[in-house]
């Protein structure tokens, strides 16, 4: 029985013998005279003299179908989900396919309907749609625009383009020239950039190379899919009316290529070709022009000229302004030298200055010395005298108030006072003081005077 699943691949002649079909296999059997038998498991088969086939299992899911090709010559079309044996009994291929996904409203297909009703059709003509017919069979063409799943019957088919890629420069050199482009089946009707190179040759014989983008949008889907390359019609019709326009001026006229591409009426062959493609010119930019060499050379000998007269300017220039450099750098030095001086001189004025307001400090000082030392001597001296003058007045007032209580005392002021042969003096009491030298009452000293009558105070 094996493990694995089988498929067409197996193919076993069994003399005498049985081959089981599991669930999920399905097989044919010839017997000796021929005849042919379909098995679908689970089965078991005994045989004898005979040929067994394992049939191949196609599946598809949603959103897939299978195109199956009869060996009758006719084709069915099978939505998924579903499984069906290919037999090489019926069927002469069994292809699996996905639906086309329209994802927004600007993706369109083509769709080609193969009918025996002339008049069914008839009747949808006037919706625009291309009708032709062909032994005996009616064709139509309509447009299906998204978002739509659209998967065929077995009466349609989708068209395909082989039109030329326009995600590079036009025109473009093919790996295999003679090879047709990939076919596309979705036509988006956004709004897509073209870029073509196209030549220029002037009326005094300098070649350009202009680098266009136009900005293009498929406005007729229907008319587009008429059409054998719109693309490749647009780029060859850009550079024919470029060609033809650069035949109109010389290199010396003052043209620009953004005029010469994008004026009223510059591209005719182009807009004309768009026109007839079902596809629509927005825009029309000039990218780059390429100039040709001995016109390059020529302006760039000229700008090398400029660029040395440039350079020899800017050499004087910086020698002008090197010497008003150094002459600017000299005047600061003399400027600086002179400041200096000036700096120099203000600081020995400053000095003698100083020197003389401190001498003439030392001399105010000295006189106020002395005029302070004069002052005091003065003073001590007046002092001196009030203290000389004071302490008289104070002995004679000491003197007066004895002698005024030896008087008191019935005491004899002239006996008294001309005692001075005894050397002594009567007391107030009726005592002899010391003739030489007595200290009375507060200090007093009372010394007679030898050889004379009368007493000194």
């Amino acid at each position: 029985m094996g493990i694995e699943f089988r498929d067409g691949r197996y193919l076993r002649r069994v003399k005498f013998g049985k081959r089981t079909v599991k669930d999920g296999e399905a097989a044919v059997v010839w017997a000796r005279n021929g005849a042919a038998r379909e098995i679908v498991g689970p089965s078991i088969e005994r045989m004898f003299y005979s040929t067994i086939r394992f049939l191949t299992r196609h599946t598809v899911t949603p959103g897939q179908y299978l195109v199956i090709t009869h060996k009758a010559g006719n084709v069915e079309h099978l939505l998924g989900p579903t499984t069906v044996y290919e037999n090489p009994i019926k069927h002469a291929s069994i292809a699996k396919h996905t639906a086309l996904n329209l994802a927004s409203e600007r993706d369109c297909i083509v769709v080609v309907t193969r009918s025996t009703d002339t008049e069914a059709i008839s009747s949808k003509a006037g919706a625009g749609l291309l009708i032709s017919s062909k032994a005996g069979a009616v064709f139509s063409r309509r447009v299906i625009a998204g978002p739509a799943q659209f998967i065929p019957t077995q009466a349609e088919s989708v068209v395909t383009f082989s039109w030329t890629p326009h995600d590079r420069e036009l025109p473009c050199e093919r790996a295999d020239p003679a090879a047709p482009p990939p076919p596309v089946a979705v036509i988006n009707t956004a709004p897509f950039r073209l870029r073509v190179k196209a030549h220029l040759t002037t009326l005094d014989g300098l070649k350009f190379v202009a680098r266009l983008e136009l900005r293009v949008r498929v406005g007729n889907v229907a008319l587009a899919a008429s059409s054998a390359d719109p693309i490749l019609a647009i780029s060859q019709s850009v550079q024919n009316d470029l060609a033809a326009a650069g035949a109109q001026f010389a290199s010396t006229d003052d043209v620009e290529f953004d005029q010469l591409a994008r004026g009223s009426g510059r591209l005719p062959g182009t807009t004309a070709a768009a026109a007839s493609s079902g596809l629509e010119i927005l825009e029309v930019l000039v990218r780059k022009v390429d100039r040709p060499a001995e016109l390059v050379a020529a302006e760039a000998k000229l700008m090398n000229a400029a660029a040395a007269h440039a350079a020899a300017l800017e050499l004087a220039k910086r020698g002008v302004e090197l010497e008003r450099e150094k002459t600017a750098a000299r005047l600061a030095g003399a400027s600086q030298d002179r400041q200096v001086v000036e700096a120099e001189a203000a600081t020995a004025l400053q000095r003698a200055a100083l020197k003389n307001s401190a001498e003439a400090e030392q001399q105010k000082h000295r006189l106020r010395l002395e005029v302070e030392e004069q002052q005091h001597r003065l003073r001590l001296e007046a002092e001196t005298r009030d203290g000389a003058v004071q302490a008289a007045r104070v002995e004679n007032d000491v003197l007066a108030e004895f002698l005024g209580k030896l008087k008191a005392v019935d005491v004899d002021l002239t006996q008294y006072l001309t005692a001075g042969d005894s050397g002594k003096a009567l007391q107030p009491s009726g005592g002899v003081l010391p003739a030489t030298g007595a200290v009375l009452n507060g200090g007093l000293l009372i010394t007679p005077c030898s050889g004379s009558s009368g007493q000194h105070v």
